[in-house]
């Protein structure tokens, strides 16, 4: 099955054709397709969302439910793993769809950008998106929260150039531009970049704010410590009350590939109750 911009098409034992209207299918343009169990999912932009069978007895039926078929602006499609459903990103965010004729369509959106151009469910439950403002993702607990409870709205990961990507938005002109590979690697097709990731050492990384370290002590007047001087580091450890006098505390912390990207804040846990940013 391949989408154009002219409609949908077949290629089957060696034979392309153009799949007519007279199979009740939506005019062009095909914006997404998705292969399922039993057949393709197709996303039209205008007409909304429609399955196909590809199965030897009703090759090319087309089924559409009524939510669905009233969606619009749709540009990716994902499959549920967690559950038995569909998710479609559009101009206005992220959806899900249970399938069962039980459940109206959710919208998920959170803090997602918009529109989103690319969706994919990974194999640990992580659901990632793609949108002009680089690379979302909603980890498997989220997920299963929004599953779980209707009216609950999710807080989505942001991955952009604070956190390395030269390249935020993510390929919207052609589908799929997200997939995973045999070896649990992530692909995203950003506009002019391709960006490749393991998803759980990315989740990791990013909920570890890298170390800060104390580079000096002193009164504003005084230097009693220093990392950088030896000969500051074997004076007497003793310092002077501090008592009605200044206290100057400098620090530093280290990012390789996005120093900008740092942020300090601190705390004095005896006075301070909340942490002060810098």
């Amino acid at each position: 099955w391949i989408g154009t911009e002219e409609g949908l098409w077949v290629c089957r034992d060696g034979a392309v054709w153009s799949w007519d209207e007279s199979q009740a299918l939506p005019p062009a343009p095909v914006a997404a397709l998705l292969k399922d169990s039993k057949g393709v999912w197709v996303a039209n932009a205008n007409q909304g969302v429609f399955h196909v069978s590809t199965s030897a007895e009703d090759l090319g039926s087309a089924d559409r439910d009524p939510q669905l078929a009233r969606t619009r602006g749709v540009l990716s499609l994902a499959l549920g793993g967690q559950a038995e459903g569909l998710w479609f990103g559009s101009e206005t965010g992220v959806h899900w769809w249970a399938g069962d004729g039980t459940v109206s369509i959710r919208d998920v959106s959170g803090n997602v950008g918009r529109p989103v151009s690319s969706l994919l469910e990974d194999r640990e439950g992580n659901l990632w998106a793609g949108s002009s403002a680089g690379i979302h993702c909603l980890p498997r607990a989220s997920v299963e929260a929004v599953l779980a409870e209707p009216a609950s709205w999710p807080e989505w990961r942001l991955f952009g150039k604070r956190d390395g990507l030269e390249k935020t938005s993510v390929e919207s002109s052609h589908f799929p531009s997200a997939t995973q590979a045999g070896d649990g690697t992530v692909y995203f097709c950003m506009q002019g970049a391709l960006v490749a990731f393991q998803p759980e050492e990315l989740l990791r990384s990013a909920k570890v704010s890298p170390d800060a370290h104390i580079t000096r002590l002193g009164d504003g007047e005084n230097l009693w410590w220093s990392r950088a001087s030896s000969s500051v580091e074997r004076k007497e450890r003793t310092w002077p009350p501090v008592a009605g006098r200044r206290l100057q505390v400098s620090f530093a912390s280290t990012h390789l590939t996005q120093p900008e990207a740092l942020s300090f804040r601190y705390r004095i846990p005896s006075r301070d109750a909340a942490w002060t940013d810098l």
